[in-house]
């Protein structure tokens, strides 16, 4: 029986009872067992392509009696849409650390665990149900992140194509120092942003695009004026 009081190393003599040789055989025997950890948050909601965070303490396991060494515990996050099917539960890719966060590209209702191994013994997790919905996506092009402007004219700042749930929201941003940030109100709530003015010779915007509880923001556009001179008449003529 595997317990802990029977681990050890054994030698083996066999003895034939057809000739005189005997068989040795030396084995090994280590008594090993691993308990996954509990507290796995059971619902999360999020919206798609938005990370999300899945945090457990270390499992606990043994080695002849005593605590295994954690190096020694291998860990692999799994997934599935189908939690009572065995069979359907795949390993997450690159998802072997004690921790996991997981973004969930497409909408729909999953169901994550964690599972410890140590030798040839496993351990598996609770099960934390996951509900993606509808989320948002913005591609922004790099010609949309920075901005010269030659003349005092107002200009229109975009940032990026929106694509996702249709029903959402939008507010611009703008920043002096690209640390603390103001809305723009009222006229910053579109799509797009028209500037009429030059709040300093180079002004951050930004943009934040919301629909229930998902949003995203775009990457700061950074826009420079262009340092006007007066024109002057050259001191060193006369006129005559």
């Amino acid at each position: 029986n595997a317990t802990t009081a029977n681990a050890g190393e054994y030698v083996v003599d066999i003895h034939l009872t057809t000739c005189t040789v005997t068989l040795f055989a030396h084995f090994k025997v280590n008594i090993v067992s691993i308990k996954e950890a509990s507290g796995l948050i059971l619902n999360q909601q999020a919206c798609a392509g938005e990370p999300v965070e899945f945090t457990l303490d270390p499992a606990e396991a043994e080695v002849n009696g005593a605590a295994a060494d954690a190096d020694d515990i291998v860990y692999q996050w799994e997934r599935t849409a189908t939690p009572n099917d065995e069979e359907s539960w795949t390993a997450i890719r690159n998802a072997d650390e004690q921790n996991l966060t997981y973004n969930a590209a497409a909408p729909g209702i999953y169901y994550v665990r964690r599972t410890a191994t140590i030798g040839d013994c496993k351990a598996i997790s609770g099960q934390s149900k996951l509900t993606v919905i509808p989320g948002i996506n913005v591609a922004m092009t790099p010609d949309e992140q920075t901005r010269t402007i030659n003349d005092k004219n107002p200009f229109t700042l975009t940032a990026g194509i929106v694509t996702g749930n249709p029903n959402r929201t939008y507010q611009w941003q703008r920043s002096l120092d690209k640390s603390t940030w103001t809305n723009i109100t009222p006229d910053g709530t579109n799509e797009t942003y028209t500037e009429t003015m030059s709040h300093a010779p180079t002004v951050y915007y930004r943009r934040i695009a919301s629909t229930g509880t998902c949003q995203v923001m775009s990457d700061v556009i950074t826009v420079r004026f262009k340092k006007r001179y007066p024109a002057m008449v050259n001191p060193h003529l006369r006129q005559r």
